[in-house]
């Protein structure tokens, strides 16, 4: 059996570097063997032209794709049909460098993180000209990365009608309320703002299947906070766990995952080239479980395969996808010889 996945790769790159590549990259991985191949008809490593795609979901059966643009360039939303590799529209939306984007069918609506922007693009996902833009302000004590808010990931949430938002420039994991408007999209309302101990740079979070444990990568400290939601519905900070202990940060930390059953955390150190990992235990304790070599470098994004068994990480600065072989009764990883050649991949979406 193969599983497929979408690769996005920075594509500005002079096209006589081993870097370059056209945008969005279909890739096969087998479940059985965790062998990367590239998928049947994609040409020149590159199934669909998409310029600087930085990120990207599944939207319905399409996928919703956000071009990383800063003034005087217009950033797009793309809707990309992966069946038949075409671009179906381009809507320019407002904010500079847009890097996360996240799909909620339940409220039909596409949200999009702009980190030089500061601010969240909300598009209704039925009629895109539709949109509403929040913009956020402030700064924190690392004032060479923190000199301004920088929206760095939104995340619709399974049990409430909210929307999760990060701040790394102000330090803080945002939550919206969203209420439905007839005939227009939802209205999206400050509800709540976690604050981070300051100069933490909050990069991703991820949260356990019942929302009420959120653990917050902290891209500056290289730290991954626990917060617990109380019986009052309110966020507390419960401990602080260094990625790699006794090392001095280097501000890099990367993506964050949770495995399917709960029990495993991954986390991306992009500058160590490493894949730091915690146990969960019942309670949504952390404990550190490995540090295991990445098989490139500068590990910018991962994602874990349906079945559970393989991490597919795009290494941006080597170029290259790897393949790690997981555990499924441990969660350790282990190294595998699987690698594939392809341009400055930032975002694997299976």
């Amino acid at each position: 059996m193969q599983h497929s996945m979408w690769i996005g790769s920075y594509s500005d790159n002079d096209s006589s570097q081993p870097s370059y590549n056209p945008g969005l990259t279909q890739v096969a991985l087998d479940s059985n063997s965790g062998k990367l191949s590239f998928a049947k008809k994609t040409h020149d490593r590159s199934a669909i032209s998409c310029v600087q795609p930085s990120y990207l979901c599944n939207a319905n059966a399409h996928l919703a794709v956000v071009t990383e643009h800063c003034t005087p360039q217009i950033p797009y939303l793309n809707i990309v049909d992966p069946k038949s590799k075409e671009v179906l529209s381009t809507t320019e939306i407002t904010g500079d460098a847009p890097c996360h984007i996240d799909y909620s069918e339940i409220h039909q609506c596409i949200a999009v993180a702009h980190y030089m922007g500061g601010n969240i693009t909300l598009l209704d996902s039925e009629d895109l000209s539709q949109s509403r833009t929040i913009t956020r302000s402030g700064t924190g004590p690392i004032l060479h990365r923190q000199e301004s808010a920088h929206l760095h990931q939104v995340q619709f949430l399974n049990h409430s009608k909210q929307l999760l938002a990060v701040d790394l420039g102000c330090d803080e994991v945002l939550l919206f309320d969203l209420t439905p408007q007839p005939g227009n999209m939802s209205e999206a309302t400050l509800s709540s703002v976690i604050r981070l101990p300051a100069g933490r740079g909050p990069r991703h979070v991820v949260l356990n299947e019942a929302e009420d444990q959120l653990y917050v990568l902290c891209e500056l400290s290289e730290s991954v906070c626990h917060y617990r939601k109380n019986d009052q519905q309110e966020w507390g900070l419960h401990n602080e766990l260094a990625l790699i202990e006794n090392e001095p940060t280097q501000e890099a930390a990367a993506a964050i995952k949770l495995s399917a059953d709960g029990s495993t955390l991954y986390t991306s150190a992009r500058a160590q080239n490493k894949i730091v990992s915690f146990r969960v235990s019942d309670s949504g304790e952390l404990s550190p479980l490995q540090i295991i070599d990445c098989g490139g470098e500068f590990p910018r994004d991962f994602s874990i395969s349906p079945c559970g068994q393989w991490m597919v990480i795009g290494n941006q600065h080597s170029h290259t996808l790897s393949v790690l072989n997981i555990d499924q009764n441990s969660g350790l990883l282990s190294n595998t010889p699987h690698t594939l050649r392809l341009g400055s991949p930032v975002c694997v979406l299976f």
